[in-house]
């Protein structure tokens, strides 16, 4: 019990201090020239003529996506991607124990006969 605590509390702290440092020396996004053109009107209706609604929708998710992994909003995936990491190591290290405890102790080991 106490080492899936001490390695899940390990976990937390390693990824929280990376998100500090990273938070702490990302660079702003570098301008896009095209970005206010791809935040027009304009050009949302030329991606949905040339590819419908879904390629609008795909293009939007793709720049949703691909902000993640820049400046200072990374260093916020790399918090939620360390707390879910953690929980589910948590989750899964307290289900193996409970598991463990749970054995019969009568059970006869097939290498002591």
């Amino acid at each position: 019990m106490k080492r899936h605590n001490i390695t899940t509390a390990t976990i937390l702290l390693t990824g929280c201090i990376g998100a500090a440092i990273i938070f702490a020396t990302a660079e702003s996004p570098s301008d896009n020239p095209f970005e206010e053109f791809e935040h027009s009107k304009r050009f949302a209706r030329s991606v949905e003529v040339m590819g419908g609604k879904m390629a609008l929708v795909a293009s939007d998710m793709n720049r949703w996506f691909s902000s993640l992994w820049q400046g200072q909003q990374l260093a916020f995936t790399v918090l939620i991607i360390t707390v879910a990491v953690a929980a589910a190591y948590y989750v899964i290290a307290s289900g193996i124990e409970n598991n463990r405890d749970e054995v019969p102790l009568n059970v006869i080991n097939k290498t002591d006969c």
